[in-house]
């Protein structure tokens, strides 16, 4: 039997039509798998392919490759080549996946509608893209190629076979009512009302990348609800929490810091070796204060929803929106300052860095602060590390304290300050010229397995910039611990540092490292034989204070009682519930807030978080 009949039996059997459409489907799934992996492998891609694979085999898998094939059914309606479809899908997955990799591996999160308008802010700040590169894009890059040539092929011969021409309007018909059915197919399956969404929500990781992004262009649409029911709710949270208790007359001078990228380098000492450990000396000052660890929302970056967690008591996972500041405080807001103020403090803000930064020069005024201290209005101007350092800004908070006590001598001063030296990601103002001097002599190895990993400069840079930070805090704890009146100082980390995301990554070690945990410590100059208190959240640090200072309680303190009584522990990483603890009540809080700071922000101090309790 010759070559010809051989082929003509095969025609016969199989025509080339249902050949070549069986080809063009198995090339389409296969191009949606590098798209899917591009999107959805590249930016948690680390060695750890398990974890991928692992994800591939969950409900969120399937989400996302339903949305990417929305996606893909668009641009070729829009189009209406196949081809140029195909190269827009891999652009656009590319880019995505290389974006989400940059985000995740600085901010430990994926993009959403509101990473875009934090860009407005983040524009300033100069992460390494080169982190957004990967081998495994180069490898999906080739497949990307061939599948491409054999499509084009498949699509050769399938335009050949066809000898029928369609009408025009019949084409644009179909292909606009597709688009139609698109875009409902699409809202159908990303849009949850607000309540739903909140009830079941995924963490970022489970979700993966495209559905996180997709499901956050709906975060903004609210259901109907009542101010009244909401306050209701949040009412009952109070009395649940509230205790009568004795009010103390005392009013002692209280000073806040929070200290940028402040992290315990005890959690890595098995991967980084150093001769000279700067924590040992913090836990030296620690020795007699209220002091422990605080769990929190943000890792590497997002330094505003710490500061907003102290300021306002609000756990910040429950809400929507990275900005908090620009979203919530365009009106006046009540929150610790404005507490601070009616209870009769004088209220100072203080951060070396521009005030327009986060919104801060808008926010604060707002949030109650009489006066705030930004680079421009700095006395001290010492530099380090690339910025204004944390000496500085000990002396700048000591003199405008002292210049204020010879106006008002009997009012006590409420100080909260934002630190900026050790923010290793290079913010818009960095000063090249003083970023590596006046190193404190600490010498760091990462150890041979991590060496290739890890930016050893990085890890140097910040080690020298932690033993800084100390003996800035400790000149003024000297200061105040001489100084004639009663006084407390706070003092807390924001976030780890970026460079601790590779380390926790390739080991596998996150809670372990204790990634999302940064150290807290409340000092006074009248009292030095506290007992350490432990762990708990940010957001319950303020309350902690309160209770120690036992001012009068605002409504937040006695939610966060109740909170912290049956869930210590409970960010967007770290969970730790008593047995007791009803999850109906979890899930009460986060729609409470959602509603309360996305709804009545526009009325001014419509929050009812820092009213005082009679």
């Amino acid at each position: 039997m010759n070559k010809e009949k051989i082929k003509g039996i095969l025609e016969y059997q199989i025509p080339p039509k249902v050949v070549n459409t069986v080809c063009l489907i198995i090339l389409l799934c296969l191009s949606c798998l590098v798209f899917i992996w591009n999107a959805e492998a590249v930016p948690i891609w680390n060695g750890l392919l398990y974890v991928f694979l692992e994800w591939c085999g969950t409900s969120s898998f399937w989400y996302s490759l339903i949305t990417l094939l929305i996606l893909w059914g668009l641009f070729y309606c829009l189009t209406g080549k196949l081809l140029v479809s195909y190269v827009l899908m891999e652009i656009l997955t590319v880019i995505w996946g290389f974006a989400n990799r940059v985000v995740y591996y600085t901010r430990d999160q994926f993009v959403s509608v509101l990473e875009f308008k934090v860009l407005v802010e983040a524009a300033e700040v100069k992460v390494d893209i080169n982190v957004g590169f990967h081998p495994i894009m180069v490898v999906l890059l080739v497949i990307w190629l061939i599948l491409g040539i054999l499509l084009w092929v498949v699509l050769s011969r399938i335009k050949k076979e066809c000898t029928v021409v369609p009408q025009k309007k019949v084409v644009w018909g179909v292909r606009i009512g597709s688009c139609v059915v698109l875009v409902i197919a699409f809202v159908v399956l990303h849009y949850k009302p607000p309540m739903t969404l909140l009830n079941n929500m995924l963490p970022y990781k489970e979700t993966g990348s495209v559905v996180w992004f997709c499901q956050s262009l709906f975060d903004n649409v609210t259901r109907k609800i009542s101010e009244e029911e909401v306050l209701a709710i949040y009412d009952d949270f109070v009395e649940m929490g509230y205790v009568k208790e004795v009010h103390s007359e005392k009013r002692p001078n209280v000073i806040v810091i929070m200290s940028e990228a402040f992290w315990d380098v005890n959690n890595i000492k098995e991967v980084v070796e150093v001769n000279d450990n700067p924590m040992d000396k913090y836990f030296e000052l620690t020795k007699g204060t209220i002091s422990g660890q605080v769990a929190v929302n943000i890792y590497g970056g997002g330094t505003n929803n710490s500061e907003f967690e102290f300021l306002t008591g609000i756990n910040s996972q429950y809400l929507m929106h990275s900005n908090c500041y620009k979203k919530y405080y365009t009106n006046e807001q009540g929150t610790m300052a404005s507490y601070m103020k009616e209870i009769g403090y004088y209220t100072m803000a203080f951060h070396p860095y521009e005030g327009k930064f986060w919104g801060r020069d808008i926010a604060y005024p707002n949030m109650g602060f009489e006066v705030f201290y930004d680079d421009k209005l700095f006395l001290n101007r010492e530099m380090s590390h690339g910025y204004i350092s944390d000496m500085s800004l000990t002396r700048e908070i000591i003199g405008r304290f002292e210049e204020q006590k010879a106006k008002q001598p009997d009012q006590p001063i409420f100080a909260f300050a934002v630190s900026v030296q050790n923010h290793i990601s290079d913010l818009g103002k960095f000063d090249e010229d003083n970023a590596n001097v006046d190193f404190a002599g600490i010498d760091t190895i990462v150890k041979d397995d991590m060496a290739n990993d890890v930016n050893r400069a990085d890890v140097e840079e910040y080690y020298n910039g932690l033993h800084e930070t100390i003996e800035a805090l400790e000149e003024l704890l000297d200061y105040f611990e001489k100084y004639d009146e009663d006084t407390v100082v706070v003092f807390f980390g924001d976030h780890a540092p970026a460079f601790v995301r590779m380390i926790c990554d390739t080991l596998g070690k996150e809670t372990e490292y204790g990634m999302y945990r940064t150290p807290y410590m409340i000092w006074t100059n009248y009292v030095n034989d506290f007992e350490p208190r432990g762990d708990f959240n940010l957001s319950y640090l303020s309350s902690v204070l309160l209770e120690y200072l036992e001012f009068p309680k605002p409504k937040q303190y006695y939610v966060n009682k109740y909170m912290m009584k049956n869930c210590v522990i409970n960010t967007r990483y770290e969970q730790n519930y008593s047995a007791n603890m009803d999850s109906q009540k979890i899930v009460d809080m986060m729609n409470t807030v959602y509603y309360l700071c996305d709804t009545f922000p526009k009325k001014p101090m419509a929050l009812p978080y820092w009213q005082i309790v009679e």
